[in-house]
């Protein structure tokens, strides 16, 4: 009987958790979302029939970022209005509705069919700034993770291959850079400099790197001393060669547990920054922005704090149940 691989091993583990598998459907779900918000939200029609020639206004947007640069003459068409009177040959978007037009005549509007998550103070499509939403929380949470995973797996290779004065002086590097506050230190910078989100990706990545680093020196401290590495070094492979080809594909397994919590935390530290009003800025949606806004209207607009919170909610616990899942997955001891 052919035995699975470790790697299946631990994905069969994984999958057969129940929390661990809706934790995993949810994610999947939101970054489906966000990778398809300019298809899902949006006031630009897929397809429009113009003069007889057909336009593909919300597709050229996604390629062109934006810039209708064929075909200028489609700015400034209410298709929405268009849509109620029963002229032009268009179709719109499930939600049509940008989530950054102002609509003055549908303020405060609670949910409906015609707004799912109903209107903010401005007449903005709720469910519109929700979807566009998760692609700068997501959008955070992976590049700042991606920025940590590069930094920490890198220097705590570093740290525990080559051990001695070099171990030490990067520890005690890590033991100074663990003691900023994230959270304040990027307070500090936006105090200074214009609020940017790419401001905001970079601390986090820059501060979060640690735990990684700690991680993967740990492990290379452990696999250093197996046969198969002395085996390397013996045969005379490069340090960089027994490093990445044969120590750094078996030291992985824990620092991917650790990213999925990273990922939680950035999102986390995104929407506690937006909701004070340091993180992303008008008119760009937010779901912590949008939960700011909830602070005016409580008493007669819930659906401004309900929907933004039980997004952030649901999203940072399925990635700490993800985490957790793969953390008990690939205990040996399970």
């Amino acid at each position: 009987m052919k035995r699975k691989s470790f790697y299946k091993l631990v994905l069969a583990r994984f999958w057969r958790e129940y929390t661990s598998r809706a934790a995993t459907v949810f994610v999947f779900v939101v970054v489906l979302l966000a990778v398809l918000a300019p298809f899902l939200a949006n006031n630009k029609p897929y397809v429009y029939n113009h003069e007889g020639k057909k336009i593909f206004p919300v597709l050229e947007d996604a390629v062109l970022l934006g810039r209708f640069i064929s075909y200028p003459e489609i700015r400034g068409i209410d298709f929405k209005a268009k849509q109620k009177l029963g002229r032009g040959a268009f179709v719109l978007p499930p939600i049509p509705y940008s989530p950054t037009e102002y609509d003055f005549d549908s303020i405060l509007l609670g949910p409906s069919a015609e707004h799912w998550m109903g209107t903010d103070d401005q007449g903005r499509d709720i469910a519109s700034r929700m979807i566009h939403g998760a692609q700068i929380s997501l959008s955070v949470g992976l590049v700042a993770v991606v920025i940590s995973a590069i930094l920490g797996i890198f220097i705590g290779a570093i740290a525990g291959f080559f051990g001695g004065k070099i171990d030490l002086f990067i520890s005690r590097i890590i033991e100074v850079v663990m003691c900023f506050p994230t959270f304040f230190l990027i307070l500090t910078i936006l105090a200074v400099v214009e609020a940017n989100i790419i401001y905001i990706m970079i601390v986090i990545g820059f501060t979060g790197w640690t735990g990684v680093a700690r991680l993967v020196r740990g492990e290379f401290l452990k696999l250093k001393q197996m046969d198969f590495v002395i085996s390397s070094q013996a045969l005379g492979a490069k340090p960089s060669r027994t490093i990445f080809k044969h120590v750094l594909p078996n030291a992985l397994s824990p620092v991917l547990v650790a990213l999925t919590f990273g990922v939680a935390s950035s999102i986390f530290i995104e929407s506690s920054l937006s909701f004070l009003g340091f993180g992303v800025q008008p008119p760009t949606p937010s779901w912590g922005q949008i939960l700011s806004q909830s602070r005016e209207f409580m008493d007669i607009a819930w659906w401004l704090m309900v929907f933004p919170g039980v997004a952030i909610f649901l999203t940072i616990t399925s990635f700490n149940l993800i985490g957790e899942g793969l953390r008990d997955s690939i205990d040996p001891r399970s």
